[in-house]
């Protein structure tokens, strides 16, 4: 069911979600799960180009928010920006999306977060200029919903640059 308690506790067999809790699985091993699935996905993405490869760096990058694998940080980014230039517009903006984070400021939703908790400062500054490319206001965005949702995008990622201390411009954030 995903790798996440949340999917099996909100699927339609909420039942399952109190089996899997009863067995009594040690964090330790539901993260080397989750490692095994990241390394998959990550193969498998990289891969020829598949129509899939969207799907599957979308569950990729939601299954990285808030873990730092040792090594895969890396790799995650340059999966990242192998599919996001092969996107359209909706899924640019879902990708980036799940590169900056959709819960709450602070709490390590995606991965430009994931990377400075990680003290890989680097990484953070590069997945953020990622999915400010992912957001290029110079695309021709489909409609003015989409466009709406872009600018929200934008204004998030801004906010999580000054969290994580990130500046492109050189002005250190003055």
């Amino acid at each position: 069911m995903g790798c996440s308690r949340f999917n099996m506790d909100r699927s339609e067999y909420p039942e399952r979600y109190f089996e899997y809790v009863a067995l009594r699985i040690a964090p330790e091993v539901e993260d080397e799960w989750t490692l095994r699935e990241v390394r998959l996905l990550l193969q498998m993405t990289t891969d020829p180009p598949a129509p899939t490869d969207y799907y599957r760096m979308s569950f990729l990058l939601w299954l990285m928010g808030g873990r730092s694998f040792p090594g895969l940080l890396d790799d995650v980014l340059v999966c990242a920006k192998t599919v996001g230039e092969r996107l359209g517009h909706s899924e640019s903006l879902r990708m980036a999306e799940g590169i900056i984070g959709r819960g709450q400021l602070g709490l390590g939703s995606g991965l430009i977060e994931t990377c400075r908790s990680a003290r890989r400062l680097d990484l953070a500054t590069s997945f953020a200029l990622l999915a400010r490319h992912l957001l290029d206001e110079r695309v021709p965005w489909l409609n003015p919903e989409t466009e709406e949702h872009r600018l929200k995008a934008v204004t998030r990622l801004e906010a999580t640059q000054r969290f994580c201390g990130i500046w492109f411009d050189g002005s250190g954030g003055r």
